[in-house]
């Protein structure tokens, strides 16, 4: 875990998050964008971070229709 932790913000996960409850989607497409953006920085063969910047993926395609 150790070689991809420094790739995951969890501030801006928490954030989408509690955004999302509130019915802020464009606040939570940009923090989930955010999130996913450091996450595509991992050069890594783990594949925990992949699937979460799958997760990530979905999540951001999901805001991006509410937000319209």
């Amino acid at each position: 875990m150790d070689d991809y932790i420094g790739y995951l913000d969890f501030t801006a996960q928490n954030m989408a998050k509690l955004a999302l409850e509130l019915g802020d989607y464009e606040c939570a497409l940009e923090n989930y964008i955010k999130a996913k953006d450091r996450l595509d920085k991992y050069q890594g063969d783990r594949m925990l971070p992949i699937m979460m910047a799958a997760d990530l993926s979905k999540a951001i395609q999901e805001m991006a229709k509410k937000s319209k």
